[in-house]
């Protein structure tokens, strides 16, 4: 399908790690153990979404978005409007659904996905990802809007999203593969490598160190933590696999300049109407960016907490990745098949990937 500002079809893909296992681990870990070390658990779902500039102004826009926000009739409206003005003739109709079509008659004209999205965006009391044309294909809502055979489509739409695995890490993950902790540790000291030079190495040593040195004591010397503290505990390694590249990853609750420009981007100077304050991005616990490129974000919770989590996940951090998304797409248009937009959601034990590029 072909896009562009009006109509950028993106894919997302979301890998839920949990660390309860390397916390079950670490209390029946002695300081002197020499047991294998047990691997975060990983359990793949995925998410896709078709965005378009539709939230401008709308409800879900607001510095903060809640899943229990109201949507008015005013947002209604407006979303209609906004979606009106897109250009139709881009949009995604599946194969499953011109099949369907056509075997239901000839007068039967098949309906895209946008046009299925929107509907359910204008059924929805409540402010959904679907007010943003953001389409999660593992969330239960969507088994209403599409059949079985079109949510496998979208799921399998081309090219694979995930990225290949580098073989230099390959080869180095087969190496400790077997390995008990205190292997592993040791392992990680006697790697050659430049650290000046071979930055994957470099990161891949530290990562090992820090990750197996938490399972050979019981007390870490780490007790109770706030969110910008659980990142450096036991994620540091998200942030420091940027090592030697032009991307950097800058904490501190920073806004997010993608989504404060898709925000901002209708203000206008007074006339019959007061001139809207200025808005903030929404606040990202870690914004990755490259220069002033926006590129990725992450979100911390130190608690399990399965409200904020869905709220993260499901809404705060897919809105932001994808103004992120729409603002690197708007100054080079040509890049729409390469953009890749990496988010991450921790919540207590578990952290969230996510990946978001276009389809085909």
């Amino acid at each position: 399908m072909k896009a562009n500002a009006d109509s950028v079809c993106c894919v997302w893909n979301i890998d839920n790690w949990s660390w309860d296992i390397v916390e079950t681990r670490r209390k029946r870990t002695a300081c002197t153990s020499s047991a294998e070390p047990s691997h975060p658990h990983t359990q793949d779902t995925q998410q896709k979404c078709v965005a378009g500039p539709i939230d401008g102004g709308s409800a879900e826009s607001s510095s903060v978005p809640f899943l229990k926000t109201k949507i008015t009739t005013e947002d209604k409206e407006r979303f209609r409007k906004r979606f009106k003005s897109l250009d139709s003739k881009k949009f995604w109709v599946l194969k499953a659904t011109r099949e369907a079509a056509a075997a239901a008659g000839p007068d039967v004209i098949p309906v895209s996905v946008e046009e299925k999205m929107a509907a359910f965006a204008l059924s929805s009391n409540f402010l959904h990802p679907a007010h943003s044309l953001i389409l999660d294909v593992d969330e239960n809502s969507w088994a209403d809007v599409f059949t079985k055979e079109e949510l496998i489509e979208i799921q399998n739409e081309e090219p694979p999203l995930i990225r290949q695995t580098p073989e230099e890490l390959d080869q180095l993950l087969k190496e400790i593969h077997g390995m008990n902790t205190e292997d592993v540790y040791r392992y990680s000291h006697s790697l050659p490598h430049d650290p000046s030079k071979d930055h994957l190495k470099t990161w891949f040593s530290l990562t090992l160190t820090n990750s197996a040195s938490s399972f050979l004591c019981d007390n870490t010397g780490i007790g109770r933590i706030g969110e910008a503290d659980a990142m450096y505990s036991n994620w540091l390694f998200l942030s420091t696999i940027f090592r030697g590249s032009n991307i950097m990853a800058h904490g501190k609750e920073l806004g997010s300049k993608a989504n404060s420009f898709a925000q901002n981007s209708k203000r206008k100077l007074s006339g019959l109407e007061e001139t809207q304050k200025a808005r903030g991005g929404r606040q990202m616990d870690t914004i990755y960016k490259g220069g002033e490129v926006e590129y990725g974000a992450m979100e911390i919770g130190n608690h399990a907490n399965s409200t904020k989590e869905l709220n993260d996940r499901r809404l705060k951090l897919p809105i932001v990745l994808k103004d992120m998304f729409l603002k690197i797409h708007d100054y080079a248009p040509e890049l729409q098949n390469k953009i890749h937009i990496v988010g991450y959601n921790i919540n207590g034990t578990y952290i969230n990937e996510i990946n978001s590029q276009t389809n085909s």
